[in-house]
């Protein structure tokens, strides 16, 4: 038995590094007048900057059977993955100011004053190999992986030698699932891997994990560690160049969710409790480090609801974000709303003699005020976002405090055979009693109100 896929990405996008309130217009430099899109001023020369991220990977499975019944089987199973990001800047002296927003950057250029030109390939080789069966009521695999990643950066300029990076890593995992019904959907199992050798880093990354499905209950209990990413440990730009040390990052999260089904309505709440430690993240002067005093706590619950009367279809879901009430514990590291619902209302009917399915109605969601990362285009990251002074915190002013916004999107869908249509007016909302627009990130605006439309059509039944 074989089986072979292959994914491509390759998204272009001229930056503009966002918009740039500008008081030399007669307004004041206030963020709820920043919604008039096109006609904004933003931080970069027009189509100055340009970033690429392109990526594809090959995947091939196969298995063969050892013992009958599948009680046994070898698999292997190859990936190959590349990966290239590039950020070329061609006024770098225009868009000075942009890059002086970050203190550890030199603005001016340290290589050239006149462009920016990184270009950073990767190349992941994942080979895995192993045994896998079911017996009786119980399934199990056990495997060996050998990890092969590449990183080069080319030559910021001719004199200076390209930035390479490799890493060779080797890891034996395995899974032990234990089914209690014939339909497979109540069990328990466990699952690790770890990490036997590693050729760039002293400490090796492990996961475990222990799952439950069982009478409408999901508990689930899992911790890992991890590595610094490469972005992470070094980097080589005309801008900035670090080389970092970090040590591993180690999540613990204990997730519980029970379903309740009743008639017609399904109440589902769960709560989610995250511990980190040694969080690695991105800081507003345009570098990575490493919060090490502690533990960073996050508990999120959620209740989740579906409702279905006669062709009237309602499904809602809350959830709450709750961290460490300390700061010093690393509360303003994990920037998030404390609430956020989404919600969708739709009707649904058979039509022309059960010839087509109409699908119409509205999503809603909602998110609270708060203070929210930044966007750093120049390594493609977001950073945590500090508070300003006293006098200007929360308010008009505070450009990196998203305030509060709801938003309501109206879409009809149709099935027809093989075809399926839509339409969809985003945002259409806008403005009812709330500002013209909302912030996804400081500084870059959500969506306006737009009208989208598709058609997807299968050749086959």
């Amino acid at each position: 038995f074989m089986l072979a896929s292959f994914n491509y990405l390759e998204a272009h996008n001229f930056e503009n590094g966002g918009i740039r309130p500008d008081s030399t217009d007669g307004k004041p430099d206030d963020k709820n007048n920043l919604f008039n899109n096109q006609l904004e001023k933003v931080w970069f020369a027009s189509q100055s900057v340009r970033s690429l991220d392109k990526r594809y990977n090959y995947r091939v499975y196969q298995h063969y059977g050892i013992l009958p019944n599948e009680k046994m089987q070898l698999f292997y199973r190859f990936d190959y993955s590349y990966r290239v990001n590039r950020y070329d800047d061609n006024a770098l002296a225009l868009n000075n100011n942009f890059y002086q927003k970050f203190t550890d950057y030199t603005a001016p250029g340290r290589y050239s004053f006149e462009q920016i030109a990184d270009r950073t390939d990767f190349n992941l080789f994942d080979n895995r190999l192993g045994l896998k069966g079911s017996v009786n009521t119980v399934f199990y695999s056990a495997y060996v992986k050998n990890r092969y990643v590449t990183r080069h950066q080319g030559r910021i300029v001719s004199y200076l030698t390209p930035f390479d990076t490799y890493s060779n890593e080797w890891y034996a995992g395995g899974q032990l699932r234990k089914y209690f019904d014939s339909t497979k959907t109540s069990y328990i199992e466990s699952l690790g891997e770890y990490q036997i050798s590693n050729s760039l880093a002293d400490k090796n990354n492990y996961t475990a994990s222990a799952n439950l499905m069982y009478n409408g209950f999901n508990i689930q209990a899992s911790i890992w560690a991890v590595s610094p990413s490469m972005l992470q440990s070094g980097y080589r730009s005309n801008l900035i160049s670090w080389d970092s040390s970090f040590q591993l990052q180690t999540t613990k999260r204990l997730f519980v969710q029970y379903a309740f089904t009743k008639r017609k309505m399904d109440i589902i709440p769960s709560i989610a409790f995250n511990n980190y430690t040694n969080l690695i993240y991105f800081t507003e002067a345009g570098t990575p480090t490493q919060f090490k005093d502690g533990a960073v706590m996050h508990i999120q619950p959620k209740l989740g609801m579906r409702f279905n009367l006669w062709k009237i279809h309602i499904y809602n879901e809350f959830q709450y974000n709750c961290f460490d009430s300390d700061v010093s514990k690393g509360k303003e590291i994990l920037q998030m709303p404390a609430y956020v619902n989404a919600t969708q209302l739709f009707i649904e009917a058979w039509l022309f003699k059960r010839a087509t399915l109409l699908q119409t109605g509205f999503d809603v969601s909602y998110r609270n005020s708060y203070r929210a990362n930044g966007y750093n285009p120049l390594i493609q990251q977001y950073f945590v976002t500090t508070e300003p002074a006293q006098n200007i915190k929360g308010g008009s002013k505070d450009f990196n405090y998203i305030d509060q916004y709801v938003v309501v999107d109206f879409f009809v869908n149709m099935q027809i055979r093989t075809a399926r249509l839509f339409i969809k007016m985003s945002n259409f909302a806008r403005g009812w009693g709330q500002p013209k627009g909302y912030f996804t990130t400081p500084y870059y605006t959500g969506i306006p109100t737009t009208l989208d439309f598709g058609v997807s059509w299968r050749f086959f039944d």
